[in-house]
């Protein structure tokens, strides 16, 4: 098979996989929690954990990936989230189910940054389009899992899952590991980089700015999503939140999807966040609540190629280092997510949960222009 090829195949694989374990870990925690007796903060410290294990390794695997090859990095994460698959399997208490999601986390973060690179490389003059193919495929393991879940397992059960998981990330790390020919279309500096590729992040003003614009999108998306069952439930139907949250989710993976198919989708991306958040703001004056779950559909429609285009906006303003770039965006994508709580827990100690919504409008609104001034910084 071609290195090109072999490449993409072997990381959508994988980004199909993170995508999945993802949505495996939202819908699990409830019944990790009541199978092992955890009390209601352990809830916060489980899924803490999963997004610090994300945090702390992202940059540190940009500087394997630079220095031992990138396909050594996604080996070491699929064998990172065997590892922390099997110890949530295993766990007795709560605080092994902890070191599990961190250790997970720790592949899930190693894992976005260097797939991602490895996309780049292969793919250097339409890495735009082969990312959102990606993260289209991301959202299908998103979509599909919980499904899963719900229809083949019981409603307490979540060791099978993890079985599950478990089997498929020790058959990614062999298929990584035979998959040698990956190497070939890598760029890879090993012996010859001299200091800490991570200087690049400051050096680079289109990258630090990039990783500002992923950040805020993410921590935008994350406040829609997260809020979703309180805002719609403040207009009388707590169900329509999940209902209009499944449809964003859907809607995402079809935009991202064609947002592949067209050539320069990049050039659009502002106006596609503004109409998203225009539709943000018509779910809050709608009165009718299928017209509102209707609206969060095309905003995943519009949002959906955000995450792949912005990422490509930072890690192709550096390909020599594809590797840090990539992992430093995956940095701002989990810092985004984390960052928007705070503001989002301040914003409601004065106003209705409402003021969220507003937030993520407002949000909306700045990463389009900000996207629009790195566009021009970076004549893409």
């Amino acid at each position: 098979m071609q290195p090109r090829k072999l490449a993409n195949i072997v990381c959508s694989w994988v980004y199909f996989l993170i995508g999945g374990v993802y949505a495996a870990f939202q819908v699990l925690i409830p019944r990790i929690i009541a199978s092992l007796g955890g009390s209601a903060q352990a809830v916060s410290l489980l899924v803490a954990s999963l997004f610090l294990g994300s945090v702390l390794t992202t940059l540190v695997s940009g500087e394997i990936s630079e220095r031992f090859g990138k396909r050594t990095t996604v080996l070491i994460s699929c064998i990172a989230l065997t590892v922390g698959c099997l110890l949530v399997l295993s766990a007795n208490d709560i605080w092994v189910a902890i070191l599990g999601l961190l250790v997970s986390g720790f592949g899930i973060g190693g894992n976005e940054g260097a797939t991602m690179s490895i996309i780049e490389d292969a793919n250097p003059d339409n890495s735009d389009r082969v990312l959102c193919y990606v993260m289209a495929l991301y959202g299908l393991g998103g979509f599909l899992v919980p499904l899963l879940v719900e229809s083949a397992f019981g409603e307490s059960a979540y060791k099978p899952v993890m079985i599950l998981f478990a089997v498929l990330y020790a058959l990614s790390s062999v298929l990584t590991f035979l998959s040698r020919g990956i190497d070939q279309v890598c760029i890879f500096h090993g012996g010859e980089q001299k200091g800490l590729t991570i200087s690049i992040v400051w050096k680079n003003r289109i990258l630090f700015l990039s990783i500002l614009a992923l950040a805020m999108y993410c921590g935008l998306e994350s406040g829609l999503t997260y809020y979703a069952t309180e805002v719609f439930g403040l207009f009388g139907d707590v169900s329509a939140g999940s209902y209009a949250v499944s449809a964003y989710w859907l809607a995402v993976m079809v935009g991202s999807f064609t947002g592949g198919l067209f050539k320069n989708t990049l050039k659009y991306l502002s106006a596609l966040l503004v109409g998203g958040g225009i539709l943000v703001a018509l779910v809050l004056l709608v009165p009718t609540m299928g017209i509102k779950v209707a609206l969060m559909f095309f905003i995943g429609i519009l949002f959906g190629p955000a995450y792949g285009l912005i990422s490509y906006l930072g890690g192709h303003s550096a390909p020599e280092n594809s590797g840090m770039a990539y992992a430093a965006m995956a940095f701002g994508a989990s810092i985004g997510g984390v960052a928007f709580q705070p503001l989002a827990a301040v914003a409601i100690q004065w106003f209705p949960i409402t003021a969220t919504y507003v937030l993520v409008i407002l949000l909306t609104i700045a990463d389009a222009f900000l996207i629009k001034r790195i566009r021009e910084k970076s004549s893409l």
